[in-house]
């Protein structure tokens, strides 16, 4: 548009959206292995909109499950689509697994950072944890047993 003056006016600013779409939850792929026993020790539960990480419990196994958090939503269990699926379908997924499965997941951007390692140990990891401190204490005391002959070096 051209005033009187000469001069060249701004256009008027185009109008926004009425709603932007929301951005997509964060998603990571996730390996876990089968420990000694055969089990990935982590367990899924079910809510009104699918299947969730329910619990992730220590293994001896090396593999990613630091990246899962309880709350978890599963999409796919070795690249099959979990959505829909019920608890039961979702569980015989991870059972028909080999040693390794590949969990698909996506986090709701709200949730708590993980704790670090360690620091939840509930009651049985806390009574654990206290125990060995106090037979290490004993022992590194002199009160406490000593591993007998022929145990170790000497």
């Amino acid at each position: 548009l051209w005033p009187l003056g000469g001069r060249r006016m701004a256009a008027a600013p185009a109008s926004a959206p009425a709603s932007a779409p929301a951005p997509a939850p964060p998603q990571a792929s996730v390996y876990l292995l089968r420990d000694a026993s055969g089990r990935f020790r982590f367990d899924l539960a079910e809510d009104d909109l699918g299947v969730t990480i329910a619990v992730v419990g220590t293994t001896t196994a090396v593999d990613d499950r630091y990246k899962l958090r309880v709350g978890d939503r599963l999409l796919s269990v070795d690249g099959t689509p979990t959505f829909g699926a019920d608890l039961a379908t979702a569980r015989a997924l991870v059972k028909a697994a080999g040693p390794m499965v590949l969990l698909r997941v996506s986090r709701d951007p709200d949730a708590p950072p993980p704790k670090p390692r360690g620091e939840d140990l509930g009651h049985a990891g806390r009574y654990a944890a206290e125990a060995a401190i106090g037979e290490a204490r004993a022992v590194l005391s002199g009160r406490g047993a000593r591993p007998g002959p022929g145990a170790g070096p000497g």
